[in-house]
């Protein structure tokens, strides 16, 4: 096309689509002034990207999703009712200057124990070393064991460690000052040990079902 002549309304329709995806025009002169930009996103439009309409939420629903819901909800009944708070607080004295060594007492048969925090300290004056560990089997399973800073200064174990049926926790003081006195305060949980989860999964289950068959046979009697 020679430089100067006019284009037809067809030709500008056909350019300004190919260049901005539309054939709206402006008034010819007017350039890009009159033509309306894209609308700019806001945050309301990102969330509700992300909204999901109630039905589609039962359009996901299906026999299989339902079965893996009731079985991590029976195992959430299990873990909730098998589990109780474990506490241990001691107090005693440094009976040998080169260690001295103090025990909980064992886990009892049928159960596991989850140990989640201990704190040992001696007053007076500071051991050279305290030593945190289990005691399984006669082999010892250090957990931390550290120089104190000074006297009346605890060393701590914080984080989750399992204790099998026969285990116990051993605390020893090296290099305490004879009949000081020593401190022991620890904590976790204990969980009964089932042997067969699956039996009393399917226990759960068969009393699940008698109990909505029965809610189901006393709605239709009434």
């Amino acid at each position: 096309m020679p430089y100067g002549i006019p284009l037809t309304e067809e030709e500008r329709k056909r350019n300004h689509d190919a260049m901005y995806g539309t054939t709206k025009l402006p008034e010819r002169g007017t350039g890009m002034q009159n033509i309306q930009q894209p609308k700019q996103p806001t945050g309301a439009d990102a969330e509700r990207e992300f909204e999901v309409k109630p039905v589609a939420y039962k359009e996901t629903v299906s026999d299989k999703l339902t079965k893996k819901a009731s079985l991590v909800a029976d195992l959430l009944t299990i873990k909730m009712n098998n589990l109780f708070p474990w506490y241990y607080v001691v107090a005693g004295t440094i009976t040998d200057e080169t260690s001295t060594t103090m025990y909980s007492e064992k886990v009892p048969n049928g159960y596991l124990r989850v140990l989640t925090h201990v704190s040992a300290l001696v007053a007076s004056t500071a051991t050279t070393t305290t030593e945190i560990a289990i005691e399984r089997g006669g082999q010892t399973i250090i957990l931390t064991r550290q120089v104190p800073s000074a006297a009346d200064i605890s060393i701590d174990f914080d984080g989750q460690a399992i204790l099998i049926n026969g285990d116990r926790l051993k605390v020893t003081f090296y290099g305490g000052t004879s009949t000081n006195v020593t401190s022991i305060c620890a904590s976790g949980y204990e969980i009964k040990a089932w042997n067969n989860w699956r039996s009393l999964l399917w226990k759960m289950k068969k009393k699940r079902k008698t109990k909505k068959h029965n809610q189901k046979k006393k709605t239709k009697h009434q």
